[in-house]
């Protein structure tokens, strides 16, 4: 394995719950990391409120999506487009263990309440339900940049296998380790709103492995971004002075319509988020 690596965290033997608790500290006297370690979960679980896997998706996409009415991966835009998967993706994907599988997997983000990871688009499709979806604690192009690059393949293996997991029995577990940094006030007890910032900030967030695609009916609601709605208005304003947009602003604006649009005709919901915990 990687030289210095912590043997806590990066383990196959021990369990996310066995973990978590060895490295905050809830074996110890420390009442208020229990106590924040059931508060979070108790978030996380929230049937309204609480964790969701979401996918982010650029607006053209989002429409091409919701008339198709089915999602399509990276190999199956590849087969469509005539390309072959982009070599690190199939690296990673083989590091992962998806084996000849691979096709057969979507991901997403975990996340509470946001607009999500808007570095893959600006709409944010939030899914009902992850049921027995894979996770994965972090970004798994990781797997192929320093310093996890360094070691072989086994090795790699072995730590993707360490940092996988099960949504249902260990997404409360990964999530406290991911936001530890919300346990370093030792008299305060976490919050929707804190744990919202720290479980998804910019490209750095749980990664989903969700087996099958997915429709619009199992969409519970596409989310933008407070900013982009904005941009819409400060456009529009600018226009209604008499300063004519540029013509990427038209072309950004119209795509926008045309995807809630759509979004309409399927009766779907479309809610502004906050984007502070996606810049």
């Amino acid at each position: 394995m990687l030289d210095g690596i912590d043997p806590d965290y990066f383990s196959v033997a021990k369990s996310w719950a066995d973990r978590r608790d060895t490295i905050l500290g809830a074996n110890s006297q420390n009442r208020f990391a229990s106590a924040n370690i059931a508060k979070l979960a108790e978030i996380i679980a929230n049937p309204q409120a609480g964790a969701r896997m979401v996918v982010n998706i650029g607006a053209w996409s989002l429409r091409s999506f919701l008339r198709s009415g089915k999602y399509l991966n990276m190999y199956e835009l590849a087969v469509i487009g005539g390309n072959g998967v982009d070599t690190t993706r199939g690296k990673v994907d083989q590091l992962l263990g998806f084996g000849h599988n691979a096709n057969e997997f979507y991901f997403g983000a975990v996340a509470l309440e946001t607009a999500g990871v808007r570095f893959y688009g600006e709409y944010c499709m939030v899914l009902k339900g992850a049921p027995n979806s894979r996770i994965f604690d972090r970004d798994s192009y990781e797997l192929v940049f320093s310093p996890l690059d360094e070691c072989s393949d086994e090795d790699r293996a072995e730590l993707s296998r360490a940092l996988r997991g099960k949504w249902d029995t260990d997404l409360a577990a990964i999530a406290a380790l991911k936001c530890r940094d919300l346990f370093d006030d030792p008299g305060r007890l976490v919050t929707e709103g804190r744990l919202r910032d720290a479980l998804l900030c910019g490209e750095e967030f749980i990664e989903v492995h969700r087996h099958g695609t997915f429709t619009p009916s199992d969409l519970d609601e596409v989310c933008v971004a407070d900013v982009d709605m904005a941009m819409e208005g400060q456009i529009a304003s600018s226009y209604e002075r008499g300063i004519l947009p540029r013509p990427e602003d038209i072309a950004w604006i119209h795509r926008r319509v045309l995807a809630d649009e759509a979004l309409a005709e399927k009766n779907l919901r479309c809610r502004v988020a906050d984007a502070d915990a996606t810049r």
